[in-house]
């Protein structure tokens, strides 16, 4: 427990009552046969599940001193992240609007741009900037604080694991919810790796989409559908403050030499194919020696999966690419556009990581590219092609049976 008083510490001071799980996991210099090498946490990190009166965290030393911890609330997105320099500090952005709990957050977006508001409020008009509103359920909830609610949370403390499943339907603009309404299964996965990094699995699967009048590809559209005429999936990470600059690649020294400020930032919007693979939020102070935290999405494609055949996504008009945003900080945004009909019932299975450090050096642009490295790529599983011998794709049926109803930013009343 010597390692973790720096959590102790903060637990005392914020005068919250926690209990750890059952074990944290301690870095090692070997390879377990049911493991995988990039599972395998290296000497100086450990890592331990523990809950309180907030919530269930994770929490990670490095050297034995704290380093960071993230908290998953509503829907299993991340509702805090935490950096450590003698106290506490959040890498997220700050708060958009008083007692906002669903957009401040690392989550998954979804989006429909053929699904319309045929006849938008002129107080909707005005919240959109003048555009149509369109579909978009987020993980977290609406945006006036309708939760998604959580049907259930694994913890394995022997691997700092955390699973939480969710089906979020609100929409982000509850006026919408007039026209249409829309679910979707969510499976995340959160697991702690290699040097720190934090590995993210995200299953989404569309489960209903009726229509009330909405304009489906311009169409006024009544009834059960069975597609989405269109999806675009978004892991939303925005970065707070101390933030100032977003590289997409650094060189040989560890200087940035494809970067964006915040002023300059736009709306770039690169197919990962073209990138290296990840994108780094910098300390706007120094780079060099402060807190910078990795994005790492990958370089590959998605792949699109059918019950007779495995196949890219050319013919489905489908794919992928890095959208970074300004904002109080980086917004760093990878997308999936699939500009095609998608049945209900369609999987889709999509990995990334978050990588904080300390500094850059000569080594770490090789380090994000070969973290990239190990990603295959997002899968859509079209109905009927779901693979059997995944554990965590086999639970999603369950959810479908189960559904979800507890609707809260603290989960810890549903951890184990």
């Amino acid at each position: 427990m010597g390692e973790l008083r720096n959590f102790l510490f903060l637990f005392l001071l914020c005068s919250c009552t926690q209990s750890k799980f059952s074990s944290s996991v301690q870095g090692v210099q070997s390879t377990q046969g049911a493991q995988a090498a990039s599972d395998v946490l290296s000497p100086q990190f450990q890592c331990i599940a523990y809950k309180n009166s907030l919530g269930i965290w994770i929490g990670v030393t490095k050297n034995g001193q704290a380093f960071y911890d993230f908290r998953v609330g509503a829907g299993g997105a991340i509702a805090e992240f935490r950096r450590f320099n003698g106290e506490p500090s959040s890498i997220l952005m700050g708060p958009s609007y008083p007692g906002n709990l669903t957009d401040r957050v690392i989550q998954q977006s979804l989006w429909s741009f053929k699904v319309q508001n045929p006849n938008p409020s002129a107080a909707l008009l005005q919240k959109m900037g003048g555009q149509t509103p369109m579909l978009n359920v987020n993980q977290a909830g609406s945006a006036t604080n309708t939760l998604t609610p959580t049907s259930w949370v694994e913890v394995e403390a022997s691997t700092c694991t955390l699973r939480v499943f969710s089906i979020p339907q609100s929409e982000w603009m509850a006026e919408n919810q007039n026209w249409w309404n829309s679910a979707y299964a969510m499976a995340s996965e959160y697991k702690i790796v290699g040097d720190g990094q934090l590995r993210v699995r995200n299953l989404i699967m569309p489960l209903y989409f009726v229509a009330s009048g909405a304009l489906v590809n311009g169409q006024g559209t009544y009834g059960n559908q069975t597609t989405l005429p269109d999806l675009t999936l978004s892991t939303w990470v925005p970065f707070g403050s101390e933030f100032q600059y977003a590289a997409n690649h650094l060189n040989s020294g560890g200087s940035p030499d494809w970067y964006y400020s915040l002023g300059n930032l736009g709306q770039n919007n690169f197919p990962v194919t073209s990138t290296y693979g990840f994108s780094v939020a910098l300390d706007g102070k120094d780079s060099q020696t402060g807190f910078n935290v990795g994005l790492v999405f990958g370089t590959k494609s998605v792949t699109c999966v059918y019950p007779s055949k495995v196949t890219s996504c050319a013919a489905e008009n489908i794919s992928f690419a890095l959208t970074s945003l300004g904002s109080d900080g980086p917004i760093l945004v990878p997308n999936i556009y699939i500009r095609s009909a998608v049945p209900i019932g369609t999987l889709i299975d999509k990995t990334y990581f978050i990588f904080p450090f300390e500094g850059t050096t000569s080594s770490t642009e090789t380090n994000l590219e070969q973290l990239a490295g190990t990603l295959n790529g997002p899968k859509v599983y079209y109905p009927g092609a779901l693979p059997t011998q995944d554990a965590f794709i086999n639970k999603i049926q369950l959810l479908i049976h189960k559904g979800a109803t507890y609707q809260s930013d603290n989960l810890s009343p549903l951890a184990p």
